[in-house]
């Protein structure tokens, strides 16, 4: 959906004021911290200022997590099958 469409769509644009309001409620490591965020009517745009997100994209941080976790889990696997003496 594009911003046009929620601009137009009074159901919509609530639900974005929601999910904003509830981002910016959240207060967790794990979550990004939303300090600011407003609609740019003129530019037809949605802007949100968060804090600085250092580790590339939500997508590399993802992958390079269960990549770790796969390989403990293979790690431990492999150290429970070994004889103990």
């Amino acid at each position: 959906m594009s911003i046009e469409d929620v601009l137009q769509m009074p159901g919509q644009l609530d639900r974005l004021y929601s999910e904003v309001h509830l981002l910016n409620s959240l207060k967790h490591d794990n979550i990004i911290k939303l300090f600011y965020s407003w609609v740019d009517d003129h530019n037809k745009s949605i802007n949100m200022i968060t804090e600085l997100f250092t580790s590339g994209s939500l997508t590399l941080y993802v992958y390079l997590l269960l990549s770790s976790l796969l390989l403990f889990s293979l790690s431990l696997i492999i150290y429970l099958r070994l004889p103990f003496h």
